[in-house]
């Protein structure tokens, strides 16, 4: 038998095995996004030509962000979830998490309390626009800032909650 006919293989993950497998798929997405802001900056400052590696930044950090969204969703409710829109993701999280972030946000000098839903909602979509942003289908705008602290905010509390999600690799 080969393995792609074992009828066990074909069986759908459980819930926390898909809200971990998420999990890690927004930390890879996350990691390669700060390595190319880690590039980005080095080349800025001597050559104007790193511009080209923004896009690629503001994609993976989107969907990083899209992605530990859907993870805390997931987290929290047992339910999966679709859809890319950032503020819609957002507003689905239990009101403590929501919390958590815009706090963090506020801290932000940034980041006003005032601003924080106008910034999601504005950023909400910029994985799509800056994805498609080469068939002028958007018009690439999106708070990266804003971006990378819930990212990294939602990050930190899963980890916190889910301590055997060890990360499967080591960093270094």
């Amino acid at each position: 038998m080969r393995p792609h006919e074992n009828k066990t293989m074909k069986q759908k993950p459980t819930k926390a095995h898909s809200a971990q497998a998420t999990y890690y798929q927004a930390m890879r997405f996350y990691n390669a996004a700060e390595v190319i802001l880690k590039e980005f900056e080095k080349r800025f400052v001597d050559d104007a030509s790193a511009m080209h590696l923004y896009i690629p930044y503001i994609v993976n950090l989107a969907f990083s962000c899209e992605l530990y969204l859907k993870c805390a969703i997931h987290c929290e409710t047992g339910n999966e979830v679709s859809g890319h829109a950032l503020f819609e993701l957002f507003q689905r999280l239990h009101d403590p998490t929501k919390c958590e972030i815009m706090l963090t946000a506020h801290a932000t000098p940034d980041l006003l309390k005032s601003t924080f839903n106008q910034e999601l909602v504005s950023t909400s979509n910029a994985f799509h626009r800056w994805r498609y942003l080469n068939e002028d289908l958007g018009d690439g705008f999106g708070n990266p800032r804003l971006m990378a602290l819930i990212a990294s905010n939602l990050h930190r509390m899963i980890s916190v909650r889910y301590p055997e999600w060890e990360p499967f690799y080591k960093e270094g």
